[in-house]
């Protein structure tokens, strides 16, 4: 079962001597635990509809739900993973996402029309892509980004996804979606050919290890 908390304001015990800031109890609903024989970790989680989609990295075999869009492990130490549950805390999807090396979920969100964005890291040269841009796995770790509906169609839950990167580590942190589908991503570059657009507020990486990134995918 899913882990909820819920907050109950306290009265305060004299009316003479208000508090400074309200008082809260926490009262724990539900827990459940979602993972195999390996390791796991979630990353991010985003609730709405009273849906509960969480993305993070596994190790383990066998967790796929039927009509994932990816039933298996794909190598590698661990592949990143999308898990949904319901409002009484029910497991109902969970799918793989990943290549032969390693990958991990690091945010995650949902749009108005029920459409799951998720990004994370890669460093397999056969990720899943799906009409991806012209931009192939060119350096050690690689941003990725997905877009699907993910409700157990299959190979048919992800319409997009792709990865973008330099020569060398990069990675997608966090992620957002306007009123008009276009994507928005945050993270890190250590490489100095990051792909930039013409226009862009800084092309040029500005030294040290890393410098962070932002960058706005259109539908």
């Amino acid at each position: 079962m899913f882990q909820g908390l819920t907050h109950e304001k306290q009265k305060t015990p004299n009316r003479t001597q208000p508090l400074a800031t309200p008082q809260w109890r926490h009262r724990a609903l539900n827990f459940t635990f979602i993972g195999g024989g390996g390791n796991e970790a979630s990353n991010a989680i985003v609730v709405g509809n009273s849906v509960v989609s969480v993305t993070g990295w596994t190790q383990s075999n066998g967790l796929a739900t039927p009509g994932a869009f990816q039933t298996s492990r794909g190598g590698g130490v661990y592949d990143a993973f999308v898990a949904r549950l319901n409002g009484t805390g029910g497991l109902f999807y969970f799918t793989y996402f990943g290549g032969s090396g390693n990958e991990a979920g690091n945010d995650i969100v949902i749009n108005s029309a029920g459409v799951t964005y998720i990004t994370g890291v890669t460093n397999s040269t056969n990720f899943p892509l799906v009409n991806p841009l012209p931009s192939p796995n060119r350096g050690l770790y690689d941003a990725f980004v997905a877009r699907g509906a993910l409700n157990g169609q299959g190979v048919a839950d992800i319409a997009f996804s792709t990865v973008l990167g330099g020569e060398d580590n990069d990675a997608g942190l966090s992620i957002g979606v306007d009123g008009v589908s276009n994507v928005y991503v945050a993270g890190y570059s250590w490489s100095s050919n990051f792909r930039t657009v013409a226009g862009s507020f800084d092309t040029v990486h500005n030294g040290g290890v890393s410098d962070a990134v932002v960058f706005k995918l259109t539908p």
